[in-house]
């Protein structure tokens, strides 16, 4: 939970921004209005993220339903739009990330979720699936 302890940057910000100045206020007006804009833009990505999962779900209970060839044939149909359902969302998913990394500099170079760098692992399965 530490990573989340904003409390180190906060007094870097108030220190470096000490003197009530109209200059000081202007550029921490910018930083909340970059902040407020990476928010949103985090948002959307969670949500597409969320989409990813429940489609990945989906097909993960089609298939250990699956008990014999025929009804493998007959939920052939329905794995394979799951299945380009997942190709556009993970397509989606990835450039929103990609987009996110380069917009916004100061949050790093990876995207972490669910411990785990989720723009790597949607890299990996893409690579292994298609």
């Amino acid at each position: 939970m530490d990573d989340f302890d904003m409390s180190s940057g906060f007094h870097k910000i108030a220190y470096k921004y000490r003197e009530i100045k109209v200059d000081n206020i202007l550029r921490l007006l910018i930083r909340a209005q970059i902040y407020f804009a990476a928010r949103k833009d985090l948002i959307k990505i969670l949500a597409q993220i969320d989409k990813r999962e429940e489609v990945l779900d989906g097909i993960r209970n089609v298939v250990l339903s699956i008990k014999d060839d025929q009804e493998m044939d007959r939920r052939k149909r329905e794995i394979q739009g799951l299945s380009n359902s997942l190709q556009k969302v993970t397509k989606e998913v990835s450039e929103k990330i990609e987009g996110f990394l380069a917009s916004y500099k100061q949050f790093g170079k990876s995207f972490v979720y669910d411990n785990m760098d989720y723009f790597k692992v949607i890299k990996r399965e893409r690579t292994e699936i298609y």
